[in-house]
């Protein structure tokens, strides 16, 4: 998405070939498998990332940076889905998330351009209100702070006129990030506490050996006491078991021409039944996603495909439609993102063997989750042992054995 004026955090340059022996071996250099080498790294283990691209090639680096710490799906719909216990632990991981970003952002500066200022969910049309009604009273029943905002109250977000039929907003817990540079900030965060980092080291093979794992990728053998497959939406190439479970599909978003200044937080609406979210970045440019897309026609792989036309015509027409005196919108650049999505909408954390973790399905909501269980994951790798924070992630459990 749009070049930062910033300088990147990460500066030096990883290396050709990956070291023979290491403690631990990330496959994917995306937000999921940078957090686990940053957490990794910081409690000493000597962490090899391997990653076939380069960092943030994927969903990462081309989503629109919206972090929301709430479950998936609206917590209603969440609760009916998963049992009021299960979408409560959830709910609360996601807020754990959304704070270790925040400490990390200030203690140990992670630089991701993070505003905390909260994330508004527009309301178009009475159903949407209704709608928009029924999840605040779920999140004020478990405590979660928000607050209703009339259209004249969006003004002090909005510097803009507002559609007619834009009922109100809700303003929730969260903010934004620069997502590509999130990931490397944790990069280099990892780096600098003694990890080694490979980009163009795809990944063959991963197995379980008599002593930890063996590694097999285009520059030779790695040895490990573990390994972490974060490969989200091709997480099903190195551990079959996922191939049914994560399956992949695109996010189309693209990048406007410089606006002025227009919105204070992240934001996002249903326009189209799949929804659009979007922030306008710090240089004016709005990055605006939606409109998903699954496995194309003719078995095609939605990991495979260009941006579709027909999508970026309509969310060109987003904006225009709920600020009308924005006018026309001029789109910089598009892509059509590759997301891995699960049937119950939660990631899946899957030990696929004793010393083999595999992680992915984190659609378009993953920043929360991905800081919270990449950290309880950190701390299963190297003990065997699983905190009960992946619990509800588990490939077994029953809310995805029923979907």
């Amino acid at each position: 998405m749009p070049p930062t004026r910033h300088r990147s955090p990460l500066t030096a340059h990883t290396t050709d070939a990956p070291p023979a022996v290491t403690d631990v071996v990330i496959i994917g250099g995306g937000l999921f498998g940078a957090a686990c080498a940053y957490w990794l790294a910081r409690a000493g283990r000597r962490v090899t990332v391997l990653e076939a691209g380069s960092l943030a090639c994927g969903a990462s680096g081309s989503g629109a940076g919206l972090v929301v710490p709430t479950t998936p799906e609206p917590f209603e719909q969440a609760t009916h889905r998963l049992g009021t216990r299960t979408a409560r632990l959830v709910l609360r991981i996601a807020e754990k998330g959304f704070s270790l970003l925040r400490k990390a952002s200030e203690s140990d500066g992670i630089e991701c351009l993070l505003r905390d200022n909260g994330h508004i969910q527009l309301a178009v049309g009475g159903t949407q209100l209704d709608r928009l009604a029924a999840h605040e009273r779920a999140l004020a029943a478990e405590g979660v702070r928000t607050e209703w905002l009339s259209p004249r109250d969006l003004r002090s977000s909005v510097s803009t006129q507002i559609a007619g039929d834009v009922r109100c907003g809700l303003l929730l817990p969260g903010g934004v990030v620069d997502p590509t540079l999130l990931v490397l900030a944790l990069t280099r965060a990892a780096m600098d506490n003694g990890a080694t980092v490979h980009t163009g080291t795809a990944v063959i093979e991963v197995r379980q050996a008599a002593k930890g794992v063996r590694v097999m990728t285009t520059r030779g053998m790695v040895r490990a006491e573990a390994a972490v497959v974060a490969v989200n939406a091709w997480a099903g190439h190195l551990v079959p078991e996922l191939k049914q479970v994560v399956t992949p599909a695109q996010a189309q978003v693209l990048a406007t021409d410089v606006l002025p200044p227009v919105f204070a937080t992240g934001m996002s609406a249903a326009v189209s039944p799949d929804g659009e979210y979007w922030q306008q970045t710090r240089d004016g440019r709005v990055i605006l996603g939606g409109c998903r897309v699954a496995d194309g026609p003719n078995g095609v792989s939605a990991l495979d495909r260009e941006p579709e036309d027909a999508a970026h015509s309509g969310l060109l027409g987003v904006l225009p439609r709920l600020f009308p005196a924005l006018g026309p919108i001029r789109a910089m650049q598009r892509r059509a993102a590759p997301i891995a999505r699960t049937a119950d909408h939660l990631p899946v954390v899957h030990r696929a063997d004793e010393n083999i973790w595999a992680a992915g399905g984190f659609n378009t909501h993953g920043t929360p989750l991905a800081m919270a269980l990449s950290r309880a994951l950190a701390l299963a790798v190297p003990s065997g042992w699983a905190p009960a924070e992946l619990a509800p992630f588990a490939l077994t459990r029953p809310s995805l054995q029923a979907a």
